[in-house]
């Protein structure tokens, strides 16, 4: 018959290791949230990558401002702060 110790011990390595799928299965999850997105500023090929629920947000708000720097700073551009 098994003692009570070792049922004890059963126990928590089964918790142990039901905890370590449920925190592998909650950060896989968070990797879905991934948002890519490319685009051309600066001269070059610019390519963003967030995680998280605001991600969107996030990125337009980085495009929005590089794209500023871009028009101030631009040789190319007629009203750049440049030129």
């Amino acid at each position: 018959m098994i003692g009570l110790t070792q049922q004890f011990e059963f126990l928590v390595f089964i918790i142990l290791i039901s905890t370590i799928f449920i925190v592998s299965y909650l950060i896989g999850r968070n990797k879905k949230d991934t948002i890519i997105r490319q685009f051309y500023a600066l001269g070059t090929v610019i390519q963003l990558r967030v995680y998280g629920t605001n991600g969107e947000r996030a990125i337009q708000e980085a495009i929005e401002r590089l794209n500023d720097i871009d028009d101030k700073m631009s040789v190319f551009k007629e009203n750049s702060d440049v030129l």
